[in-house]
């Protein structure tokens, strides 16, 4: 029996530790079934059992962003209003940087609903991009390419594409093909289908992301 299967009879059973499984699709086509779950779950059971040193690296979320801070931070805007691609943010403490663009006030209370909203297109479209790049920095690698940071501060997908890029690829295609798959799903513009409710546009929104690595460690 595979892990996905373990999990699905799990959900379908009443014994403990079965609300630690999101919404995932079990076949018995129930309204509270979620493709967008799925995704997740799946992502998690190949993260923990094929890449665990890349688990370990999302799952210490502020040891990572603590790494960011030591490299050479610059702080972008797009488009650059006075033509240059530095303001004052520059000078910054990095620690102040990471910690005021990057991270998630309420990292441990991220439920799937938020996420949801921050890869759907939804106006304005400069206050989701602070959205979905505080999303795509949960799962990007903690190593970088260069000794510099760069931090975005508003625009458009592409320029979010250009902050996973800062990022080294190598050994790490796990990590930014996920990242790379979400800033696709805010690209296409609101209703991918990927990300829909098994039984339509429904989602999950009450479930903890940080219940995702609780499953992994207690049912895998």
């Amino acid at each position: 029996m595979n892990k996905y299967e373990y999990l699905v009879k799990i959900k379908n059973s009443n014994i403990n530790n079965m609300d630690l499984i999101p919404g995932i699709i079990t076949g018995n086509n129930d309204n509270n079934e979620y493709l967008f779950d799925t995704i997740f779950v799946l992502y998690f059971i190949i993260l923990y059992e094929f890449y665990y040193d890349k688990y370990l690296e999302i799952k210490n979320y502020e040891d990572k962003l603590a790494k960011y801070s030591k490299y050479q931070i610059k702080y972008i805007n797009y488009p650059p209003a006075s033509g240059k691609d530095d303001n004052e943010n520059d000078n910054k403490p990095a620690i102040e940087l990471i910690m005021e663009r990057l991270k998630h006030d309420s990292y441990n209370e991220i439920t799937f609903g938020e996420i949801y909203e921050s890869i759907i297109f939804n106006e304005p479209y400069f206050e989701k991009i602070d959205d979905l790049i505080k999303l795509i920095t949960i799962f990007t690698p903690s190593e970088l390419k260069n000794k510099q940071c760069y931090i975005t501060y508003a625009g458009y997908s592409d320029v979010v594409f250009d902050y996973i890029s800062q990022f080294k690829y190598e050994k790490n295609e796990i990590l930014i093909d996920f990242c790379r798959f979400l800033v696709d799903e805010y690209s296409s513009g609101g209703h991918p289908p990927q990300i829909l409710n098994y039984n339509g546009y429904e989602r999950n929104y009450t479930y903890k992301y940080i219940n995702l690595f609780k499953m992994a460690e207690t049912l895998l």
